[in-house]
């Protein structure tokens, strides 16, 4: 799996949102999205220990591109 570099955590959620072209008005809740991102950021690069987290994270990851594509 590629590791993101750490620096993407410290980015503010308008230019977090604007690095990866999501809009936040496709968003319910921006903050929360840029959150579960980062979040998910920090995971991909610490890497999942079981095939059970890399499924997690997997799930975890979709959901937040299907949000982030959402009309």
């Amino acid at each position: 799996m590629t590791k993101m570099s750490p620096s993407l955590l410290s980015l503010s959620d308008d230019d977090l949102m604007l690095m990866f072209c999501i809009r936040s008005e496709r968003l319910s809740d921006p903050g929360r999205w840029c959150r579960d991102f980062r979040a998910a950021i920090q995971a991909m690069n610490e890497g999942p220990k079981t095939s059970s987290e890399a499924d997690a994270l997997q799930d975890s990851i979709q959901q937040l591109i299907t949000e982030a594509a959402a009309e």
